[in-house]
């Protein structure tokens, strides 16, 4: 871990994981975001067992495909996205939202509308959480955004 965390208990916090790290402020940080030309936070480094660079950043593979990206090589990344290209041309809404015998949604009059009778339309789907600070700011943002395009576009 090469932490750049300014208060030695946040360091520790981190430190808690199951790896090693540089010490706390230690110099070679610095120098390793330079030489790794360090862009974006979270960074994750691949360096192979005879210390080449077999990656220079997989922390989106490893948030995308999780331990599937693994041994994390462009090879193995590039074989992931290309299956996730066959899915997205294979995906349908259908196969997005009928799960077993839940092939409905709600509606916000409390009736079931059939999957299949939204074949055709343009459909969100908007994650959220009441608890989420962020998405009770953003709720009435979409409303009223879902509105207008509903207005212009049925």
């Amino acid at each position: 871990m090469i932490s750049f965390e300014d208060e030695e208990e946040s360091f520790k916090e981190s430190f808690a994981a199951p790896w090693l790290a540089l010490p706390f402020k230690d110099k070679s940080c610095e120098k390793l975001a330079r030489y790794f030309e360090l862009s974006a936070l979270p960074t994750v480094v691949i360096i192979g067992p005879y210390g080449k660079t077999l990656h220079p950043n997989v922390a989106d593979a490893i948030d995308e495909y999780g331990v599937e990206a693994y041994p994390f090589t462009p090879k193995k990344i590039a074989e992931l996205e290309e299956i996730e290209k066959a899915k997205e041309a294979a995906q349908t809404l259908e196969s997005s939202l009928i799960s077993g015998d839940l092939d409905y949604v709600i509606g916000k009059d409390g009736a079931k509308v059939k999957v299949t009778d939204l074949v055709g339309k343009t459909v969100f789907l908007y994650f959220s959480a009441h608890w989420c600070p962020p998405c009770r700011a953003f709720t009435p943002l979409l409303v009223e955004v879902y509105k207008k395009i509903k207005a212009k576009d049925e």
